[in-house]
């Protein structure tokens, strides 16, 4: 692409040295935005609290139209607007919610018969992930630890992660066995599989 025109502050005019993808004719594209620091339009959730991600990093929560949420905020909010603390090109501000997997209790019979009722230690958990981030692992509510994620660097946006992630699960020996799996961030998280390596006591 190259400039051809300065028209004003806010407005360019450029020409494309290739052709324009047939899919991108007449879409709208995040691309090529002006970074902004203040954010209007959000008149729906007046006096709620919201979560914010920002050019795909996440942002301190912040209530919509009062600036004393923010101890950033430069100046007073008007109705329906919040103010980030720093200038963003993407971004994506709504209510938040907490997404939690448990699965089945597991069933692994031997000579013994089956394993549930049994007293159970999970050795080793891993989970099998897809273009996720911001996972919390744990045998329960209170155990519940972040998953770490490599190039997690304060104010940059990490990249998608795909693959197998260690999860720690640190209880008690327990007939339950039990995996809690949360996504409490504005970010993306697919779960492909949950792989557990089990001790099964005897009966």
């Amino acid at each position: 692409m190259e400039l051809t025109e300065i028209v004003s502050p806010t407005r360019a005019r450029a020409r494309l040295r290739t052709n324009l993808p047939e899919r991108l004719n007449g879409a709208a594209t995040p691309h090529h935005a002006a970074p902004v620091s203040r954010l209007f339009g959000l008149d729906h959730l007046q006096g709620r609290r919201v979560q914010v991600l920002a050019d795909g990093t996440v942002q301190p929560e912040v209530v919509v139209g009062d600036a004393s949420s923010a101890p950033w905020a430069t100046c007073e909010w008007g109705a329906g607007e919040i103010e980030l603390p720093r200038p963003t090109a993407l971004v994506h501000a709504g209510l938040g919610y907490v997404s939690d997997l448990s699965p089945m209790k597991p069933e692994l019979p031997d000579g013994l018969g089956p394993s549930q009722g049994r007293i159970k230690r999970v050795a080793l958990g891993a989970v099998r992930l897809h273009n996720s981030l911001g996972l919390k692992a744990g045998s329960g509510e209170d155990s519940l630890e972040r998953v770490p994620f490599e190039d997690e660097r304060m104010g940059a946006a990490a990249p998608l992660f795909s693959g197998d992630k260690a999860v720690s699960l640190e209880a008690e020996p327990s007939p339950d066995a039990a995996l809690l799996l949360r996504q409490d961030l504005p970010l993306p998280c697919t779960v492909l599989a949950v792989m557990l390596k089990l001790e099964v006591m005897a009966p």
